[in-house]
């Protein structure tokens, strides 16, 4: 099978996002663009009354170790859920691998699909949830399409990922220029 089929290529959100690239460029227009990780404060969470967080910055490695993974597959008609947590998974070795030999695959953002898994497993309303990532086209379209307010931050370390990857994140950061230059997301004071 191939890594693009398992999700484990940069190259999977492309081919998953490209019938519906059209939508999801209306999609990329966070509601807040801050310039830096430390103005998501406790302060900002609480006037802006957020009370979940869906969290996607890349470039962080062990900051929230505590934290959940979620990750969504698609095998025929049914979505799976597997949730990692710390050196704990979900899901068995054997029960990945029989798995993706059944033809699972990794459902990628942006996805109503997914959006609606973490907000099920916060357990709080739309209304008090927000997105934060650093991706335009597949963290905060993935907010928009769930229902949900985002928080557009720069990608940390992006040094550190692949070639490709620094590409597509190039990409999308001209997309949304292009298609959203005119009408900038709400910035909060800095403090």
């Amino acid at each position: 099978m191939s890594r693009i089929a398992r999700g484990d290529s940069a190259l999977a959100t492309l081919v998953q996002s490209a019938p519906h690239l059209v939508q999801l460029v209306g999609q990329m227009r966070p509601t807040w663009e801050l310039p830096a990780l430390t103005v998501l404060d406790p302060a900002f969470l609480r006037r802006e009354r957020i009370r979940g967080l869906v969290w996607d910055v890349d470039g962080l490695g062990e900051l929230f170790p505590t934290i959940p993974i979620l990750r969504a597959y698609r095998l025929g008609g049914a979505v799976l859920h597997r949730k990692l947590e710390g050196r704990t998974d979900s899901w068995t070795a054997e029960e990945l691998v029989a798995r993706l030999k059944e033809g699972a695959r990794v459902i990628r953002k942006p996805s109503l699909v997914l959006m609606e898994y973490a907000i099920g497993q916060l357990g709080c309303g739309r209304d008090a949830i927000v997105m934060v990532g650093d991706q335009y086209l597949t963290d905060v379209a993935g907010a928009n399409l769930g229902g949900v307010r985002s928080v557009k931050l720069p990608t940390i370390a992006p040094e550190s990922f692949r070639r490709s990857v620094r590409l597509s994140q190039r990409l999308e950061a001209l997309a949304y220029r292009v298609f959203h230059r005119s009408r900038r997301p709400e910035s909060p004071p800095v403090r």
